[in-house]
C-alpha cells in the first residue's frame, strides 16, 4: 500500500473518531437539557382555574370530589391548580354546608396521613393560625385567595431522599369559616423540598386538630 493511501486511511479514521466524539457530546448536552431546561418550558406547565362556579360545574373538574358530598351542598366554588413536571399546588374555596365541609376536610387530610407508613418519612399533624403558608407554590396566587386568620388544620409530610437532606414535601392546610360558610384549602407537593431539617419535625398532637364548627 502506498504512503498516500495509508495517509488517507488514517485521516478517514480520525474523521470517524471525531464525528463519534461530537455525537457523544451532543447526546450528553441533550440529556442535560431534558433534566434542567425542559421543566421550565411552558408546555410542562398546566394551570386550571374556576371562579365562583356552581357545585355542578365544579364537580366536572374536581376529580377528588368526596363521594358523600352532594353538589347541592356546594353553593359556589373557586379553584386554581397549577403543576409542572416536579411540583403542584391547588387553591380551593368552597361555599359549603358545615357538615359537608367536615367530610371534605377529612377526605383531603386522610390520604396525606397515609404517607406516614412509608420509609424515610416524617409526618406531622398540627394547627396553625392562618392564612396558611403557600409553601413552594407552583404558579401565581389567584386573586380571589383571601383566607381568614383562623385556625387551620395542617398535615405536612417529608419523604426524604436516601442519603440527602431534602426530599419530596407535601402538605394540606384547611379551615372552615362558620361566619361565611367558606372552606379554604391549600395543598402542594414538590420535589427537592425542605419543610424542616431532617429529624426535627415540629411537635404536634392529634388533639390539637380543630373540628368543623357547626
Amino acid at each position: 500500500m502506498s504512503d498516500a493511501a495509508d495517509h488517507a486511511r488514517r485521516r478517514f479514521r480520525r474523521r470517524v473518531l471525531m464525528a463519534f466524539y461530537v455525537a457523544i457530546v451532543a447526546i450528553f448536552l441533550f440529556v442535560i437539557a431534558l433534566l434542567f431546561v425542559l421543566p421550565s418550558i411552558e408546555w410542562f406547565d398546566h394551570t386550571r382555574e374556576l371562579i365562583n362556579v356552581s357545585g355542578v360545574d365544579a364537580k366536572e373538574v374536581i376529580s377528588d370530589w368526596p363521594d358523600t358530598v352532594e353538589v347541592s351542598e356546594v353553593k359556589a366554588c373557586s379553584m386554581k391548580s397549577s403543576s409542572t413536571i416536579d411540583s403542584s399546588s391547588r387553591w380551593l374555596c368552597l361555599k359549603i354546608s358545615p357538615a359537608a365541609a367536615g367530610v371534605w376536610i377529612d377526605s383531603k387530610h386522610r390520604p396525606e396521613s397515609e404517607w406516614a407508613n412509608e420509609p424515610n418519612c416524617e409526618f406531622v399533624e398540627r394547627t396553625l393560625i392562618g392564612p396558611p403558608p403557600l409553601q413552594r407554590q407552583t404558579g401565581t396566587t389567584p386573586e380571589w385567595w383571601r383566607p381568614p386568620a383562623i385556625r387551620y388544620r395542617a398535615t405536612e409530610v417529608m419523604l426524604w431522599y436516601e442519603g440527602y437532606d431534602s426530599g419530596v414535601g407535601r402538605a394540606t392546610y384547611s379551615a372552615f369559616d362558620p361566619q361565611t360558610e367558606q372552606l379554604w384549602i391549600y395543598e402542594y407537593a414538590a420535589q427537592h423540598d425542605l419543610l424542616w431539617d431532617r429529624g426535627h419535625a415540629p411537635v404536634a398532637q392529634r388533639s390539637d386538630i380543630p373540628g368543623v364548627e357547626q
